[in-house]
């Protein structure tokens, strides 16, 4: 759930019939491909895409972690496995867990932070 991973450019081609929307916002989450889809097939004139909140969420370790869960403490193998979400705004960035209600890495405020949680916490998965 690094920024690595998941801050990528996404390119887009749009037909040529098809008048390319503005993006208004400065995230686009993968969850509006499919909003960009619809607007494409019905050419419904909605042409602005974007979101000013984006998120990511993860159960686990990667397939390729080079972590020794074996010499790990049970209260560390919870911290590892447990259901994370990383969250971007236009301001900040912060990665909650989920399974331990706790804010493992942020950029943000205390106050943002629980305003947002507050806000992503039923579009997650449960758990």
């Amino acid at each position: 759930m690094k920024d690595g991973l998941l801050r990528v450019p996404l390119w887009i081609r749009w037909p040529n019939w098809f008048k390319a929307p503005k993006q208004t916002k400065p995230l686009i989450s993968l969850t509006e491909v499919p909003s960009i889809i619809r607007m494409v097939i019905n050419n419904n004139g909605i042409h602005e895409v974007g979101s000013s909140i984006a998120i990511t969420e993860s159960f686990g370790l990667t397939p390729f972690h080079k972590i020794d869960i074996k010499s790990l403490s049970h209260h560390e193998l919870m911290k590892h496995f447990s259901h994370k979400i990383r969250v971007y705004t236009g301001k900040c960035v912060f990665t909650y867990n989920k399974s331990m209600d706790l804010v493992e890495e942020s950029s943000c405020e205390d106050s943002i932070i629980k305003r947002i949680i507050n806000v992503v916490r039923p579009y997650t998965m449960s758990e």
